[in-house]
């Protein structure tokens, strides 16, 4: 619990400290997991799929959603992995995530059209201790 309470103080500063805009209504989906690299991968080469592929590809599919690759840097949370979710509103999140957590048949649509790149994805790392938490701005 102190991690998460930890990482999302941190995506707040340092999101507000760079000038996104976050207004009322929006909703931050924070995840918070451990990747493992799978032999012969480097953590650039992790990074850079998520930033050419695999971010690119998840907001073209989740319309709505901004997606911020991050890394715990100093704290309880330190050299933990995450991404950031800024859906616009919380409308927005809810076509794809019932509000118990599971799946629409958007977000089924969206995952079949990304499961390739998820594969890719896999190739590159394992990934565990999954844990995330959805936060509405007030």
């Amino acid at each position: 619990m102190k991690k998460l309470i930890f990482i999302t103080t941190l995506i707040l500063v340092v999101v507000t400290t760079y000038g996104q805009n976050l207004k009322k209504g929006n909703t931050l989906g924070l995840h918070v997991f451990t990747i493992t690299l799978n032999s012969g991968v480097t953590m650039d080469q992790y990074l850079d799929f998520c930033k050419t592929k695999w971010i690119p590809a998840y907001e073209k599919n989740f319309s709505g959603v901004k997606v911020y690759v991050l890394k715990g840097i100093k704290g309880e949370c330190l050299n933990c992995d995450g991404m950031m979710l800024a859906w616009k509103t919380k409308a927005d999140m809810e076509r794809y995530w019932k509000p118990d957590g599971g799946a629409t048949e958007l977000t089924n649509a969206a995952n079949a059209k990304l499961k390739p790149l998820y594969d890719e994805l896999l190739k590159l790392i394992k990934m565990t201790d999954a844990k995330y938490t959805d936060w509405q701005i007030q």
